[in-house]
């Protein structure tokens, strides 16, 4: 896949010159993916060898990764391989080092995202440049990816499709008395069969297993009356999609349609206020209010966040984000409360696009203003 439309190398060059570094290194695989449109599943899998991307506000662009015996795709020219087993990616540090020196940036202040940089492969860098500044560049590597390109947005509105469907057929295929596990297998097995190349995650609870968090599905059989929900996420060309989608055994009782109908009211106002220049703090304060409109307590601190190459993206929306959104960036907007009383957990996610005045809905497959039905 030729990724060279999907990141937009100017603004990678402004973002660094307004930061005032001398150069910035991409580590995470994100990053790495971002800057030099090379993603190999190794990135992830294999996080003991290095991949960097080393930027400046000017000149072009070095790549270092372990060598592949597949042809290489990206859009950097400068592209430096190393032998990754065996010398603990001696070789690989060796090339980054001179890749910064042959900038002049032995002695400046350098980027790299620390969130994710391993300390052995710092403790290196940072022996052979002794001198070196370093600062942490996660915040500016989050705004380089910020805004999607609409190749981007084409990925994750097809992923986000794809994944809505794997569940809406998980959800019809399921009968009382199946397990959680076998309900989200038929998840996993259509999602592979829509384009995904792998199942990111798949959170599944029943009844009151799903007050827990991130619950993995168990053995347990659905039964009359179980609230299911799902929160799900599928890895489509390197982009995630992020979705949750509830379903009923049998006909909802009226405590239950109840408690999701409002937990959707509260969606429906978050999506409503989706624009370029809200910020996540004013959309984590839009939620708290709607919450206490409908009757619904507050068991929540986030309210949704951008998403791409990595899950959680920024903004969030949460207390303190000031990030603002723009047009371009994708999110997921998530809504729910637990019902601590008769151990019920309800949830909905979507994702969408802002535009020049608002959004658009990407997961689009079904309506989610009522829960699945499961006969």
């Amino acid at each position: 896949m030729d990724r060279s439309a999907c990141t937009n190398t100017n603004r990678i060059r402004r973002l660094i010159a307004e930061s005032g570094l001398d150069a910035v290194v991409a580590i995470a695989p994100e990053n790495v993916t971002h800057c030099s449109g090379y993603y190999n599943l190794d990135q992830r899998l294999l996080p003991e060898n290095l991949h960097a991307c080393v930027w400046t506000a000017e000149g072009e662009p070095t790549l270092i990764i372990p060598e592949r015996e597949r042809k290489l795709e990206t859009f950097v020219r400068d592209v430096r391989e190393h032998r990754a087993y065996g010398d603990f990616d001696e070789q690989g540090l060796d090339l980054l080092a001179e890749a910064l020196r042959a900038r002049g940036t032995e002695r400046g202040r350098v980027g790299l995202d620390l969130r994710r940089m391993s300390a052995i492969h710092l403790r290196g860098l940072e022996a052979r440049l002794p001198e070196l500044k370093v600062d942490d560049a996660t915040a500016l590597f989050g705004r380089m990816r910020l805004v999607k390109a609409p190749e981007e947005i084409a990925i994750l509105r097809r992923a986000a499709v794809a994944t809505e469907k794997a569940i809406a057929i998980g959800y019809a295929q399921a009968a009382p008395g199946n397990t959680e596990k076998s309900v989200v297998d038929a998840m996993d097995c259509h999602l592979e069969k829509l384009g995904a190349e792998a199942v990111a995650f798949n959170v599944m609870a029943s009844g009151e297993r799903t007050v827990q968090g991130h619950h993995r599905a168990e053995l347990a059989p659905i039964a009359e009356g179980d609230v299911l929900r799902v929160d799900y996420g599928g890895l489509f060309d390197g982009y995630y999609t992020d979705l949750v989608r509830m379903a009923v055994v049998g006909r909802p009782s009226d405590r239950q349609r109840t408690a999701y109908e409002k937990c959707y009211a509260v969606h429906q106002r978050c999506l409503a206020v989706l624009r370029p220049g809200i910020t996540g703090h004013q959309i984590y304060e839009l939620a708290v209010a709607a919450y206490a409109e409908v009757g619904l307590p507050l068991t929540r601190d986030m309210f949704g966040h951008s998403i791409g190459l990595a899950v959680h993206e920024r903004p969030v929306f949460c207390a303190g984000d000031d990030w603002a959104l723009e047009p371009g960036v994708v999110v997921c907007v998530e809504n729910g409360y637990t019902d601590f009383e008769h151990k019920e957990r309800y949830h909905v996610e979507d994702m969408l696009v802002i535009t020049e005045n608002g959004s658009e809905l990407l997961s689009t497959y079904s309506d989610p203003a009522t829960m699945n039905v499961i006969t």
